[in-house]
């Protein structure tokens, strides 16, 4: 498994350029989450907008994206009835790549040497289509393994120390592809605030989270939590609201429930507040989305 391909930042792979695109296919939110992800794709391309830059991703392509860097996956309105199940997302936690750190990474001559570099990148990009069947399958299933699904039942200790295996297993591919991945996991593994917040805000959604009841769960002042965030992302409320929206944009596109239903399992104290917001952030109504989508299936 030695025929892996990094790409450099500045070669785009499949480079989407903005000049033709238009509302009637691309109507996203960057948003700046606190985490790592790395999006791969073992079947049909994929677009992303990372920062700004739109590129495709194509088949048994992934890529790593820094933490609290803006983006968002970018599908073609016909694509949106259709379950792509060939797209894993692998959501990397700091407390994920400081464990890894600890257990693992203990090549001391090689940490000595890249201490003193500085990798400030938005994303790696990485090209897995020239290995061969046995290392293309064995990649999708370490990627496919360690893509999480969201639920509500608490992992038990067993599966927890199972997936923290198979993850720090994957990050060590990653660094042995590409030593700047490695030099970023050293200079950017200390949990922010932000980090802490979204966990909070993405698992309850339908939480109307108050700066204070923020501030008693990350046990601060509501003083510290509001500069903290404001240095890390700006606004708390801006914060909070694209991650719901991200959410809501999600769930008009993927599901049959009514604005109503979903203002209301997002923590919106009514429609019209949900469709002001949603109106602010994305310029139009959240009722277009829908009207496009039913034009589209």
């Amino acid at each position: 498994m030695n025929k892996v391909k990094t790409v450099r930042n500045d070669i785009s792979i499949g480079f989407y350029s903005s000049n033709i695109d238009d509302l009637t296919q691309d109507i996203y939110i960057e948003t700046p989450l606190p985490f790592f992800y790395f999006i791969y794709t073992k079947g049909n391309d994929f677009k992303l907008s990372i920062n700004g830059q739109k590129f495709f991703c194509k088949k048994n392509q992934g890529v790593f994206i820094n933490k609290s860097v803006p983006f968002a996956i970018l599908l073609h309105w016909s694509d949106y009835n259709i379950l792509r199940s060939d797209i894993n997302i692998v959501r990397l936690t700091s407390s994920d790549i400081s464990e890894h750190n600890l257990w693992f990474d203990h090549d001391f001559i090689r940490l000595k040497e890249m201490s003193s570099g500085v990798i400030d990148k938005n994303y790696f990009l990485f090209d897995f289509s020239e290995l061969d069947d046995t290392g293309l399958m064995a990649v999708s299933w370490i990627i496919s393994q360690c893509s999480q699904e969201y639920t509500c039942r608490e992992e038990i200790a067993s599966e927890k120390l199972y997936r923290k295996i198979k993850v720090s297993f994957l990050l060590s591919y990653f660094m042995n592809i590409n030593s700047d991945v490695s030099n970023i996991f050293h200079s950017a593994s200390v949990t922010l605030t932000s980090e802490r917040v979204a966990s909070l805000v993405m698992s309850d959604y339908s939480k109307n989270w108050s700066l204070e009841e923020l501030a008693d769960n990350l046990l601060m002042s509501s003083s510290s939590l509001k500069k903290k965030m404001y240095k890390e992302i700006g606004s708390v409320t801006a914060f909070i609201n694209k991650l719901k929206l991200t959410e809501s944009l999600r769930r008009l596109i993927r599901t049959n429930d009514s604005i109503s239903t979903i203002a209301n399992s997002l923590g919106y104290k009514s429609p019209s507040y949900f469709t002001r917001i949603f109106k602010k952030y994305l310029k139009l109504h959240p009722m277009e989305i829908r009207l496009r989508k039913k034009r589209h299936s």
